[in-house]
């Protein structure tokens, strides 16, 4: 666990005279405001294991201020989460932090945190919430959630992102860090592909285990090689933007799919702008609304309908489950323009068997959005 307090980094100069910055330069116009970059907010642990979440607190404000950080813990009880910054990690029991722990955090200032989870002895899933405030200003606050679960199900996926837009200037160097794990309990392989709407002369390029792949490549096997992703293996994945020339927007939908089960998806969307982040990410109900089934009850067949806002194309995906919670099919498409929609559920299995007459959930899934309609099927 490394501790980082430093002023945000500015322009500097890398290979073929390109401007590059790993933070992006806050507009410091409050006298006390605060950034919390999450970093990929859950993540598979098998039991008897230990993994981290690593997070970026920035004081954005003009003025230097310190920060106090409340966490619940909802979790089996044999679990531990110990909550780690300058060097020390507290004990797993404390729940109230003061960041920094003497004195206070100038402006540009960043602490780095990891959030450690042991998880001893059982399986099954945890929910740890973190309040952020300001101790000049009561107002200024935030609040996030970070997930943890054991695999339960032979084969499944997640795809562990953090923030989803970031804003930068032109001619700069940005990337995401999502986390690929397979989140079954039998090995697996999977095949990534990059979609990317683009300015002219922006790239955008993925790389993993080390490698950068060339800036037109869309689609690659992971691994890259002979072998498999153990049960509860993670990949971690870097989506970088370079923002040459021109402003704008850009966005690159990233979906993955099992080799083993074609039907197993995940899909993230990636966007960078110069311009303002509130502009470019509408709220919750404009981007995915108007979601309901017809005709419901149904049989054979039932029309998922949905609309979606913004102005750019997104990816989606309709996961069906029985009232039992597991999941008996699932449908997709790619990048549909901004519109009314439909997917048809034939009344069938991934398996292709005809699913049993009753109560199923469909979940609709817009990037990092979801909402989720009953649907009942009558024989």
């Amino acid at each position: 666990m490394k501790t980082l307090r430093t002023n945000l980094c500015r322009t500097a100069l890398v290979a073929g005279g390109l401007l590059a910055c790993a933070f992006v330069s806050p507009l410091f116009a409050e006298p006390h405001a605060f950034r919390f970059w999450q970093g990929p907010a859950d993540m598979i642990i098998p039991m008897n294991d230990f993994r981290q979440f690593h997070s970026y607190l920035t004081n954005t404000g003009t003025e230097a201020d310190s920060y106090t950080l409340t966490v619940t813990r909802e979790q089996p009880e044999t679990w531990l989460f110990n909550v780690c910054y300058e060097g020390v990690c507290w004990p797993a029991e404390q729940s109230v932090f003061l960041v920094p722990t003497v004195g206070t955090m100038a402006t540009g200032e960043v602490m780095e945190f990891d959030f450690d989870i042991t998880s001893l002895f059982v399986e099954g899933e945890a929910t740890y919430t973190v309040h952020m405030v300001s101790n000049s200003d009561s107002q200024v606050q935030r609040t996030v959630q970070f997930t943890a679960k054991s695999p339960t199900e032979p084969r499944a996926i997640l795809l562990a992102t953090g923030e989803g837009v970031i804003g930068t200037t032109v001619n700069s160097f940005v990337s995401f860090h999502p986390v690929l794990y397979n989140a079954g309990t039998e090995p697996d392989t999977y095949h990534l592909t990059m979609t990317r709407d683009l300015p002219d002369n922006w790239i955008a390029t993925f790389c993993f285990d080390g490698i950068c792949y060339p800036a037109d490549l869309e689609e690659i096997d992971i691994p890259d090689g002979p072998g498999m992703i153990p049960g509860a293996g993670a990949v971690p994945l870097d989506i970088d933007f370079t923002t040459l020339f021109n402003e704008g927007t850009g966005t690159v939908v990233l979906r993955i799919t099992s080799n083993t089960d074609p039907s197993l998806t995940a899909l993230a969307v990636f966007t960078v702008t110069t311009g303002s982040i509130v502009a470019v990410e509408p709220s919750v109900p404009t981007l995915l609304s108007g979601v309901h089934a017809a005709p419901n009850p149904f049989n054979p067949r039932t029309e998922i309908r949905f609309e979606i806002g913004g102005e750019r194309s997104r990816s989606v995906v309709i996961d069906i489950h029985d009232a039992s919670g597991r999941r008996v099919q699932s449908l997709g498409a790619d990048l549909l323009p901004p519109g009314r929609h439909q997917l048809t559920w034939d009344g069938f299995t991934q398996l292709g068997q005809p699913a049993p007459a009753g109560v199923y959930l469909a979940r609709v899934q817009l990037g990092q959005t979801q909402q989720t309609i009953k649907l009942s099927l009558v024989k």
